[in-house]
């Protein structure tokens, strides 16, 4: 059986539109089920009032059926809800029409994801820099797709301890261990491995979705930088992924609202990938008036943010 039918008769994942991975953004907001288009969104209570606002599961966000989401929206009550906030995943099956009407108070694009077209062989689109130092890794470390993942919990949460204090993110991204744990137990989430000799310098995630993976995070130690340890873990994780029959992987883009390409991590992505699609950040009022009163009083009138009353929050992530 050759890898595309083999794909085809596996159990479709959902990944970040699923309910287990909603539930893993608890540090973000109370989960909220978005039922007739299949989707996810997580209430935040907007501090000093009896509001709340409505954002996306991080990173990216996507349901099944988006001709239904304007339904879903229709259903919410707009006296308690202010606000909707999004980032639109780049693989999401709508129209950019389609997704600003249903987000007519903010749509701008984000940043670049870049992608690898899995149809083509990987050896001829990595960029021969990306190839030397992959070999170079791959002497030096031993790479492993881990099915055990909950062995991997504890080093895991070592290593983005180690990533926290080396770049001070706060917010979405600053997951806590018990959503790491909900994280490792879905069936869609791949874990990778890369050792020298018995130490483990470095790990990613990746997650499955339909016929696409996305690189969902990833944290090594020193001696992980020093051996260049994520670069034999994305070439030897694009294999595996061709391998199964997957159309496309995500690698995302740089962190925060970065999109400068000259960025370190834009570098490292791009050698990796075969083009990019953009992200967009969208955003949906649903209470003008409470709206207009918050965003007069904690943000400045020129502020572009959004939602414009959360001015500067989460800067760091």
């Amino acid at each position: 059986m050759g890898a595309q039918s083999a794909l085809k008769k596996k159990i479709i994942r959902e990944g970040y539109r699923s309910e287990e991975y909603a539930s893993s953004c608890r540090h973000i907001g109370e989960v909220l089920p978005l039922p007739l288009s299949g989707g996810f969104l997580l209430q935040r209570p907007v501090k000093g009032t009896p509001f709340f606002d409505l954002i996306a599961p991080y990173p990216l966000f996507d349901v099944r059926e988006w001709c239904l989401l304007q339904e879903d929206f229709s259903r919410l009550d707009s006296e308690k809800y202010i606000s909707i906030t999004t980032v639109a995943d780049p693989f999401a099956d709508v129209a950019f029409y389609d997704l600003f009407r249903l987000f007519p108070d903010r749509h701008v694009r984000l940043k670049s994801h870049y992608i690898a077209d899995l149809s083509r062989e990987i050896g001829a689109f990595v960029s021969s820099g990306h190839r030397y130092k992959c070999r170079r890794a791959l002497k030096n470390t031993e790479v492993r797709h881990e099915a055990d993942k909950m062995n991997f919990l504890a080093p895991w949460l070592t290593l983005y301890a180690g990533l926290r204090r080396r770049h001070g993110f706060t917010g979405p991204a600053d997951f806590p261990p018990e959503s790491f744990e909900r994280q490792f137990g879905m069936e869609e989430m791949h874990l990778f491995t890369a050792r020298a000799g018995e130490e483990v310098v470095a790990m990613h995630l990746w997650l499955e979705q339909g016929n696409r993976v996305y690189y969902h995070l990833g944290a090594s130690s020193e001696r992980g930088y020093a051996l260049r340890a994520s670069y034999a873990i994305v070439w030897r994780a694009l294999h595996y992924f061709k391998q199964r029959g997957y159309a496309f992987a995500d690698l995302g883009g740089v962190a925060g609202g970065d999109d400068d390409p000259e960025n370190g991590l834009a570098r490292f992505k791009r050698g990796f990938s075969t083009g990019n699609l953009p992200s967009m950040l969208c955003g949906k009022v649903m209470n003008p008036r409470v709206y207009d009163r918050l965003s007069r009083e904690r943000a400045p009138e020129n502020s572009v943010w959004f939602p414009k009353y959360r001015h500067n929050e989460f800067r760091s992530t």
